[in-house]
This record gives C-alpha cells, sequence and structure tokens, in this order.
C-alpha cells in the first residue's frame, strides 16, 4: 500500500502535464491521445515494474482516457454551441446594369450573389428581390417633410416606398433546392422594367433561412442605384 500511495504524485503529474499541454487552437483530444500514446511508449520502455506501479500505470492511462473524452466534448461545445457553429451564415449583394429598351421602356437587371460565409452547407429555399423607387420621391412624402411630420409611422423603422415590382422563387420541393458550400456563392439573375420616370431605385433582396423558418428568420439587403445605363 505505501508504494501505491508513493505512486499517487506521478499520476498527478502525469494529468497536470496533460492540461497544460493543449493548445487552444488545436483539437485538445489530439493533444491528450498524443500524451497519452507518448506516457505509454515510455512506460513500455522503462524496465519492469512491481505489481503496485503496473496498477498505477492502468489507472494513471484510465484518467488519459477519461480526460480527453471531458476536454473533447468541451471543444465541441465551444465550437457549436456557443458559437454557433451549427447554423448557417450568407452575405448578400447586389450587381444592377440599366439597358434602354425603346418605347422610354428600361431593363433593370439585378444580379443577387449569396456567399455562404458559414461552415455548414447553406440551403436555399426562397428568394424575393423587389424594386422600389426612391428618386422622384412620392409626392406623400414631400407634403409631410414641408409639414414638419415624421413619414416613418409608428411601429415601422424605414419608409414605405413606393413599389415598382417584385420578384418571387420558390425552391421549396428537395429536387429543387439551392445549396451553396461553404465558403462558395451562387447568383441569382432578376429582370425588371421600368418606364422612364425612376431615377434612383432600391434594390431589396430577402432569403429564407431553412433552419429558422418558423420564425420568418432570414438574411437580407437593401442596395440604392441610379438608373444609368451601364
Amino acid at each position: 500500500m505505501p508504494a501505491a500511495k508513493g505512486f499517487a504524485v506521478p499520476i498527478l503529474l502525469l494529468v497536470a502535464a496533460v492540461a497544460t499541454s493543449s493548445d487552444i487552437t488545436s483539437p485538445p483530444i489530439a493533444a491528450a491521445n498524443d500524451v497519452a500514446v507518448n506516457s505509454a511508449a515510455l512506460i513500455a520502455a522503462a524496465p519492469a515494474a512491481p505489481a503496485p506501479v503496473k496498477d498505477g500505470v492502468a489507472l494513471a492511462k484510465d484518467i488519459l482516457s477519461v480526460l480527453a473524452i471531458l476536454v473533447g466534448a468541451a471543444w465541441t461545445y465551444m465550437l457549436f454551441i456557443q458559437h454557433r457553429q451549427k447554423f448557417p451564415r450568407a452575405e448578400i449583394k447586389h450587381d444592377v446594369v440599366v439597358k434602354k429598351l425603346g418605347h422610354k421602356q428600361r431593363l433593370v437587371h439585378v444580379t443577387v450573389t449569396v456567399k455562404n460565409t458559414g461552415d455548414v452547407l447553406l440551403t436555399l429555399v426562397s428568394h424575393l428581390t423587389r424594386l422600389q423607387q426612391i428618386v422622384p420621391a412620392p409626392d406623400e412624402l414631400i407634403e409631410t417633410l414641408q409639414a414638419g411630420d415624421d413619414p416613418v409611422k409608428a411601429g415601422n423603422a424605414e419608409f414605405l416606398w413606393t413599389m415598382l415590382c417584385e420578384r418571387k422563387s420558390d425552391w421549396s420541393d428537395e429536387d429543387e433546392q439551392r445549396e451553396i458550400e461553404p465558403g462558395e456563392s451562387q447568383d441569382i439573375d432578376v429582370d425588371f422594367f421600368v418606364g422612364p420616370e425612376p431615377e434612383t431605385v432600391s434594390v431589396y433582396s430577402y432569403f429564407t433561412n431553412m433552419t429558422k423558418s418558423s420564425k420568418e428568420i432570414g438574411w437580407n439587403f437593401t442596395s440604392f442605384h441610379d438608373l444609368e445605363e451601364k
């Protein structure tokens, strides 16, 4: 029994070495396993030890195995729960081209680019792009401003600009869903046709987040453009 008690100190030192050897930037399971393997190799190369020492070695290996599991669980929790890496993320941008068609009509072609900025597959099931007129401003807006009143209605954050047109896409069927791998992007092309009056427009796009569809949560982006032919 005294020999077993004397071996408790090396065991604690061995566990402490494992706890301090893991680099926070690398998977800790690998670090713990490396220490366990190296420790086992050193022990195997040593001369045969008495039975109490062998029991202590087995105990140390068990402690290292449990420690590796606990550290791995903590690592997984930090990555996938606290940092929400299991949820998709997206970034949206617009590229607008204007072309005269004749008879005072113009084509406003919008390329909506969706980039997967997350770490999991991004699945798109629906899309909306809306074109609204900014200039010339509606008479209602000008009159409200001249009267010194706020044109933004209570409960809203933005003014309700004049709707020119909107386009919707439905990819809810499984064989029609758009999938974007992490780090990759996909373009959605949208055509609008307007007369000569609009000079400046806003383009608004929205994509439903499939993992949060029950909460009406998704990704949106708004940009403003002067309708000059490019």
